[in-house]
């Protein structure tokens, strides 16, 4: 069962997405107690969960809806493209780290006198050509 765009479920950070705000002023809001009743709470009580029906519907009536989103679909559209970017950035922060400790790695097998290995086009360290064959 798929869910509905209007009843996908958010939390503070796809608020925060949604409209325009840090996450902390999310959760400033609902410290303040100036959020909607959340419709769910999950992990064992510490996430609540709206929909971004309510979180919508309650944006425009209280003057913070700056995107001025009139419907769930752009408003989901916004959270899961956000969400996809957040990834490729950590893909890409992911994979800078890993050269960085390939390239330690095959320093440090020189230095000890050792066979270095070749990156490949899927930044594999698994192997390296041996002359002892």
């Amino acid at each position: 069962m798929a869910y509905e765009p209007c009843d996908y479920p958010i939390g503070v950070s796809e608020i925060a997405t949604v409209l325009s705000v840090k996450p902390s002023t999310v959760s400033q809001w609902g410290v303040r107690k100036n959020l909607p009743d959340c419709d769910a709470i999950v992990n064992g009580g510490n996430t609540k969960l709206w929909t971004l029906e309510t979180i919508l519907n309650w944006a425009s009536s209280t003057g913070r809806n700056n995107r001025n989103l009139n419907n769930c679909n752009d408003a989901l559209r916004l959270v899961v493209s956000d969400m996809m970017s957040e990834k490729e950035n950590q893909m890409a922060s992911a994979s800078s780290r890993w050269d960085k400790l390939s390239d330690e790695w095959n320093t440090y097998r020189e230095s000890m006198g050792l066979d270095t290995y070749q990156k490949d086009k899927f930044r594999d360290l698994g192997s390296y050509e041996s002359e002892e064959e």
